[in-house]
């Protein structure tokens, strides 16, 4: 469909340059000779414009063999397989991978590969580190063929990621490579070369609800599966990525600053063994919203690129309502009233505080009868019911990567982590609820509602019929 709809660009577009060319050649015998030089002029215009959006535009995988292609310069038909190639080397290793080709082109196709480094990129290939068998290969129409690619890193190399183009075809259109993903008779290389991180980071996001005028400790643990001891010192970068996306309900006011934070860790992480840092949070009184910032673990170990040794935070501080809900409802004979009260805790795999109880959601429930007399419901029960999931590994993270917090809020009530001492069973949801029941009066009654420790609630209002 996508192809089918570019190809419909390309001859709209071209229709539209057709137009464009006879109204400005048949606009000097409308207008008079004194037109015709700026007429000439517009023609000119006009193929310049056109020459980026139709000349160099996509056309379709089928017209190409593959993918999207360059349609401006000549270019040999040839299917190629794969057209992008991602690996991943140690210094001193190599990987090798096939590449193949097919003629669909009506006449023989010389191919001839080489590489061609890509501007802009974040590290330079030696084009040594490549090669590729055969050398080279007539291609008959409808033939096919396989390349072997080798590529090797040497001990020294830079760790990073690294890019360049293979072309197959002696014909490839080297000009603006960057302005397209597949050029016709190319393969694109990306590689990474890394070295194995020797530090585990346990514990990579933090996501809680937490209370206005509380405190909380988390715990992030490091283990070091290395043979030597690596140098940490965690600390909240004041960058763009600080803690600075802290904003309350309205997007509009900083809710939690660096204050709010302190960090308790070693300086080091001993070979073989498993270091703790310790991040505390004393949430101001007061507080209300979303809070989602990161702190940098500065852990000195090479195999751990720059951006994998933080730690995300996202913290939803509980709403504290200071007025009930109010609603009322009417009753048209003096049965029993019954008052169902209900809030879901969902988990999604929030990391609460190590040794704090979970959230206790709670209602604070009261009635005006008809006359305007003030009520006092019986509680006739209260009901936890949930669902628990049962882990295949129960080797697994006991703190697993979480959604953010505004995205999840979106989708449910409450988020609260309920997991067992054995990690093969996890809750994902819990259901509170409390019920209520009053001798009933005929007439309007109004019901207040005051929720604690949730986010959202359901409540449902049931009329016993009369006794006769």
């Amino acid at each position: 469909m996508r192809s089918r709809s570019t190809k419909i660009l390309i001859n709209a577009s071209g229709g539209l340059l057709a137009l464009c060319l006879l109204f400005f050649a048949c606009a000097p015998a409308l207008a008079g000779n004194n037109s015709t030089e700026s007429a000439a002029t517009s023609v000119a215009e006009a193929s310049v414009l056109t020459k980026d959006t139709v000349n160099y535009m996509p056309v379709s995988a089928s017209e190409v063999g593959g993918g999207y292609a360059w349609s401006g310069p000549e270019f040999e038909k040839l299917k190629i397989n794969p057209s992008h190639q991602y690996l991943w080397l140690q210094p001193g290793t190599e990987k090798n991978f096939t590449v193949s080709l097919e003629n669909k082109d009506n006449k023989i196709i010389n191919l001839k590969p080489k590489s061609i480094l890509i501007p802009h990129t974040e590290n330079f290939v030696d084009e040594n580190w490549i090669s590729i068998t055969p050398s080279e290969k007539a291609l008959a129409p409808g033939e096919k063929v396989e390349f072997e690619v080798k590529v090797r890193v040497p001990e020294n190399t830079d760790l990073g990621s690294y890019a360049l183009i293979l072309a197959f075809s002696e014909k490839v259109p080297e000009e603006n490579f960057e302005a397209f993903y597949n050029i016709p008779g190319t393969t694109k290389l990306n590689f990474e070369v890394y070295v194995p991180a020797s530090v585990k980071i346990m514990t990579s996001h933090i996501t809680d609800m937490v209370e206005a005028g509380k405190s909380y400790e988390y715990e992030i643990e490091l283990k070091n599966t290395g043979k030597e001891d690596i140098a940490i010192s965690p600390e909240f970068s004041e960058d763009d990525y600080g803690p600075t996306y802290a904003y309350d309900f309205e997007g509009e006011e900083e809710v939690l600053g660096p204050e709010a934070f302190s960090i308790e860790a070693p300086d080091k992480v001993k070979a073989g063994e498993t270091a703790v840092v310790k991040l505390k949070l004393k949430v101001p009184a007061g507080a209300k919203g979303n809070y989602n910032g990161m702190f940098d673990l500065n852990i000195e170990d090479p195999g751990i690129r720059e951006y994998e040794g933080n730690v995300y935070l996202n913290f939803r501080i509980l709403p504290s309502p200071e007025e009930p809900y109010v609603s009322t409802f009417y009753t048209s004979t003096n049965g029993f009233i019954t008052i169902d009260l209900q809030s879901t805790l969902y988990d999604y795999g929030l990391y609460r505080a190590g040794k704090q109880s979970p959230l206790n959601p709670s209602f604070t429930v009261s009635l005006k009868d008809p006359s305007g007399k003030t009520i006092e419901p019986v509680l006739a029960g209260n009901k936890y019911s949930s669902s628990v999931r049962i882990d295949a590994d129960s080797n697994m993270n006991p703190y697993p990567v979480s959604y953010s917090m505004p995205f999840m809020m979106a989708d449910c009530s409450l988020a609260v982590s309920s997991r067992s001492e054995s990690d093969s069973y996890q809750s994902e949801a819990t259901t509170y609820s409390e019920t209520y029941t009053v001798p009933g009066t005929v007439g309007e009654w109004t019901l207040s509602i005051l929720p604690i420790n949730m986010e959202s609630f359901v409540y449902s209002i049931e009329i016993e019929p009369a006794e006769e």
